[in-house]
């Protein structure tokens, strides 16, 4: 059986966010899911990501379901803490 291993070098000061592809690779997010998982660590409100996002908070509350269930986490604080581990593009 092959043996495979990943480094991610990151630097703490850098805030970054990580690339769409990244979150589709690893979470099987959609592009929408990604949109909404990258506001939720940036710490905005459901109010604020609905309006930002031009959706209703239903379609809101469905895709956050979905990302939870699929980053096995259960708190936006929890995506957050996910996503700023992954490797990313600067803001």
């Amino acid at each position: 059986m092959p043996v495979a291993a990943i480094v991610f070098i990151i630097d703490p000061t850098q805030r970054s966010r990580p690339a769409k592809e990244i979150l589709i690779a690893l979470f099987g997010l959609t592009p929408a899911e990604c949109r909404v998982a990258m506001l939720l660590a940036d710490g905005k409100s459901a109010t604020e990501i609905a309006s930002t996002l031009g959706v209703t908070r239903n379609t809101l509350k469905s895709h956050v379901a979905k990302i939870y269930a699929k980053t096995g986490t259960s708190r936006q604080s929890q995506v957050a803490r996910l996503l700023l581990k992954l490797p990313g593009n600067p803001i």
